[in-house]
């Protein structure tokens, strides 16, 4: 924001009108303008005419709660993976949307803001949370883009709670899960249902496995395949890995090889289970939940032969470090994940303790 007055006569106004102002702003898209006024008599015209221009800018500066959030899920969408997008936009959708969908960002209450959390309170606290936290995060890009002024941001917090403990998962143990696997007497299903036990993999990770993956009874995880039907990056970085496989689940591989490559047209791109596409998620389901009213075993769901290859590793006395790195998970996620496994450590390093001569 300055007052100029122009050195040039010739481009003075017939009336000798040689002071004007020049200014920056954002407008509505984020876009850094500038604005350059007429000709003033006086150095006083043109300051009051800039404090007009910035008065009615404020006044005009503003955007629907929905537009806002549009602009929010556009910048989202190119930082974030396509499954973690949708889930993020159902959210907004589903509930922030319908209590605030045309209100004026600026004009936005706190008894809106309660609505909106009274409509998700059925929802657990982490949900609830991760509402708000995109309903913030909204906000936030309208005040850093924008420069809008949204007074009750400071107002939105999260719900407060005690310390939720770990949530109880249901597992298999070994005894189980052979009789589960006894019963499946397809060997597509035999051998996925043994990789999921005991490679513990992910179910976008094993829809993704080509032959092409597996070679030298190692599987390499470098794909995932999500709810849309597309093949991505995997989860995260700690993702990426070559996991070893027992010589039960490399004999059913090697089986299953066998009696698809007699198919015709048959590739090492084809997936491992399908052949041009993945089997669905709820094509797998369906059978395991056949499977298990066979075997007559307590039901678990697909994610959960994942908690059970882990508990099956912490009953044979592997590290957190080297679960963290056959699950593709970080130690510390593993740690708030299964704190339960682990409670024995502490009663063995105190037992070591207690045998220190003092």
């Amino acid at each position: 924001m300055a007052i100029y007055k122009e050195k040039n006569k010739k481009k003075y106004s017939k009336d000798g009108r040689s002071w004007y102002f020049r200014t920056y702003y954002n407008d509505l898209n984020g876009n850094r303008k500038q604005k350059t006024s007429k000709m003033f008599l006086t150095k006083a015209e043109a300051q009051d005419a800039e404090r007009t221009f910035l008065m009615n800018y404020e006044k005009q500066k503003d955007l629907d709660f929905e537009s806002l959030a549009l602009i929010y899920l556009k910048e989202y969408k190119k930082k974030n993976k396509e499954e973690t997008y949708e889930n993020t936009k159902n959210r907004i959708t589903k509930h922030i949307l319908p209590v605030l969908k045309k209100t004026m960002v600026s004009k936005i209450s706190i008894i809106q803001f309660e609505e909106m959390k009274n409509n998700i309170s059925k929802l657990n606290i982490k949900t609830q949370n991760s509402v708000i936290t995109y309903f913030k995060s909204i906000l936030r890009t309208g005040i850093e883009i924008y420069d809008l002024n949204i007074p009750i941001f400071n107002k939105i917090k999260t719900i407060q709670c005690g310390v939720t403990p770990p949530k109880e998962y249901q597992v298999w143990n070994l005894d189980e899960y052979k009789q589960f696997i006894n019963q499946v007497d397809d060997l597509e299903y035999k051998t996925l249902f043994s990789i999921l036990y005991f490679a513990g993999l992910r179910i976008g990770e094993l829809q993704a496995l080509k032959w092409k993956d597996y070679n030298n009874k190692i599987i390499d995880i470098n794909k995932s395949y999500n709810k849309s039907g597309k093949i991505t990056t995997p989860k995260t970085s700690n993702s990426y890995r070559k996991v070893d496989i027992p010589n039960n689940v490399i004999k059913l591989l090697d089986d299953l090889y066998i009696q698809k490559s007699k198919i015709y047209g048959f590739n090492n791109e084809m997936f491992i289970f399908g052949d041009i596409v993945p089997l669905s998620r709820t094509t797998i389901t369906r059978k395991k939940e056949s499977y298990i009213k066979k075997a007559n075993v307590k039901r678990i769901t697909i994610h959960e032969f994942r908690h059970s290859h882990v508990t099956l590793l912490r009953s044979m006395n592997y590290t957190i470090k080297q679960v963290a790195t056959r699950i593709g998970d970080t130690e510390t996620t593993v740690i708030e994940t299964y704190s339960h496994l682990f409670e024995s450590d502490k009663f063995v390093i105190s037992e070591g303790l207690n045998k220190l001569e003092l």
